[in-house]
């Protein structure tokens, strides 16, 4: 929208053509600015008298595309959330209807019926039917299109064979039995369906779009639609993306704001500046201290369990010569005991991490209680234990035939923020002082780093993902670090594992599926895919007027409220 109001401004200002021409172009222009979205003041006249309503927001990072095909970090979904709408929703904690309007599921639990609303249409208004969905789920697995998110999709019935071209889209589970009824056929029953249903790579895909852009698909404001609460109408890279209240929405009387202006890319310090300023309505800190010192009587701090931070460890290795000691379950052992993580919390997120001492979050349900205290569990110390590390890296050389002098120098790669780098380079010297493993550290801005990451170009990286759920088995969590049938897990293989979490996936009652989850973790912690170093914890700080955000499997400004 800004950039059309730019050029509109120099055709005006260059212009020699009569003054009818002008004419036109003014009033043109004046119609753009009456739709703009407002900045400074988190409102403007809608032109009746009454104030429009723009939630502004700062936040750390830029999406890097909108196509929830392939979309695998935090700064996409977040936006891209705001803009699609899945068939259920995850919503305070519970499953609740989204485009489906209502399901059935037969006795066998693995068919699902969804009824679809007759009112819910794409963002251009245009009908949205079951055969959107059939075609976006097909097309999510469709090998030749490289979605990042394919093997989500394993999940339906010969999913995985079509992938794979060992059948035809037919044999796939997904049926659109009419205008606004979908059948659903998973490969196996289980209790978390609706919940992987609920995910943003399952959001439909609006088919004559994805085919004029390809691969661009995404990339910019223009070259996607979504169905949700919210249409992006510009996306300045690096600067500003501006969302727009969609009319055509089915549910658009919930939405209780007129647009969004988000502010991306911003460092902490100075988003809590423009916070205390009035710039901006609301920040997301993963620091407290950058927001410390800015509550007052008209800003409030929620603080919130946000997700986990990972010490990932390539298993395939940056190179062969890296490959043969990264794939060594004793040498993984070495660097997951050499990472003090006490420290690492104390020195770098005092009050915005606890240390992890196993790979279940603190917060995660049981049977009854939380599973930590139905199921106690210490894999290592939260201090690290040198003498165990020492002993597994003698273990690890005995097994390879190799001395200390053998092993390469590990290439590290973070995001270029502050604290990411401060944080690899406290493992960095913790490797290098206890086990005398030398490490290269390089910093990478996030499109970089996600490069280097997807290529395989790392042996150690820092990388962390808000919290999927507290039931970590999901697809969406933690176990696919460690599942070396997902895009997640680096060259890692645990067939124990991946059977088990199987098995888990497919549990008919909670406490068979919770015990599961335990034989699950105690593999995962005996031979470590990856160094979960802590619980992050992230601090949403806004003015007390707003309401409406939640914090969960993400942080969802869908509903946000600007009180009086």
């Amino acid at each position: 929208m800004r950039r059309q109001i730019r050029r509109l401004k120099r055709e005006l200002e260059k212009s020699n053509e009569e003054e009818k021409m002008k004419k036109k172009l003014v009033s043109l222009l004046a119609v753009l600015l009456c739709i703009a979205m407002v900045t400074g003041c988190g409102g403007g006249d809608d032109g009746d008298g009454s104030q429009s309503k723009i939630f502004r927001w700062a936040r750390n990072y830029d999406a890097t595309t909108l196509d929830t095909r392939s979309i695998n970090d935090d700064g996409s979904y977040e936006v891209a959330i705001l803009l699609v709408e899945t068939l259920v929703r995850f919503k305070g904690g519970e499953i609740v209807p989204g485009v489906a309007k209502d399901w059935t599921v037969s006795d066998d639990g693995k068919e699902y019926t969804f009824n679809l609303r007759e009112e819910a249409t794409w963002s251009d208004g245009t009908p949205l039917t079951a055969e959107d969905f059939a075609y976006s789920f097909l097309n999510l697995i469709t090998a030749d299109n490289a979605c990042g998110n394919a093997d989500r999709g394993f999940i339906f019935k010969n999913g995985e064979e079509f992938f794979k071209g060992e059948c035809k889209a037919e044999d796939v589970g997904v049926e659109a039995v009419d205008e606004h009824t979908l059948k659903v056929t998973f490969e196996s029953s289980g209790l978390e369906k609706l919940y992987e249903l609920s995910n943003y790579w399952f959001a439909p895909v609006k088919k004559d779009v994805v085919e004029e852009y390809g691969i661009e698909y995404g990339s910019e404001a223009e070259k996607f639609m979504g169905n949700g609460a919210f249409t992006v109408t510009s996306w300045e890279h690096g600067s500003k993306i501006i969302l727009a209240k969609n009319e055509n929405y089915w549910d658009k009387d919930s939405i209780k704001v007129d647009g969004m202006e988000l502010t991306v890319d911003v460092e902490e310090k100075a988003a809590a500046d423009m916070l205390s300023a009035g710039e901006v309505d609301a920040m997301v800190a993963f620091a407290y201290e950058s927001v410390k010192d800015i509550e007052d009587g008209n800003i409030v701090i929620d603080p919130f369990t946000s997700g986990y931070q990972f010490v990932h460890m390539n298993s395939g290795g940056c190179t062969e010569e890296s490959k043969r000691f990264m794939e060594n379950t004793n040498f993984r052992r070495a660097l997951n005991y050499a990472v003090n993580r006490k420290a690492l919390v104390d020195s770098i997120y005092a009050g915005a991490a606890e240390p992890a001492t196993r790979i279940t979050a603190p917060d995660a349900l049981g049977v009854e209680k939380t599973f930590n205290e139905e199921y106690p569990f210490e894999a290592w110390p939260a201090e690290g234990n040198p003498e165990k590390a020492k002993e597994c890296l003698e273990a690890a050389l005995k097994e390879l035939g190799a001395s200390i002098d053998d092993v390469p120098e590990l290439t590290m790669v973070c995001y270029e923020s502050q604290n990411s780098t401060m944080a690899l380079q406290a493992v960095q010297d913790m490797i290098l002082s206890t086990l005398n493993i030398k490490c290269s550290l390089n910093p990478l801005p996030i499109q970089q780093m996600l490069s280097k990451v997807d290529n395989g170009e790392w042996d150690i990286w820092w990388g962390g993902k808000t919290l999927g759920t507290l039931d970590w088995a999901s697809t969406d969590s933690i176990a696919d670090a460690y599942d070396f049938g997902s895009s997640q897990c680096f060259g890692y293989k645990n067939e124990d594992f991946s059977k088990t979490y199987k098995e888990a996936k497919g549990a008919e009652t909670l406490k068979e599926r919770k015990d599961l989850l335990f034989d699950m973790e105690k593999i995962a912690c005996d031979d470590p895919a990856s160094i979960l170093a802590y619980w992050s914890k992230s601090f949403c700080a806004h003015t007390k007027n707003v309401k409406g955000i939640t914090y969960g499997n993400y942080i969802d400004a869908t509903y946000v409220e600007l009180t009086e």
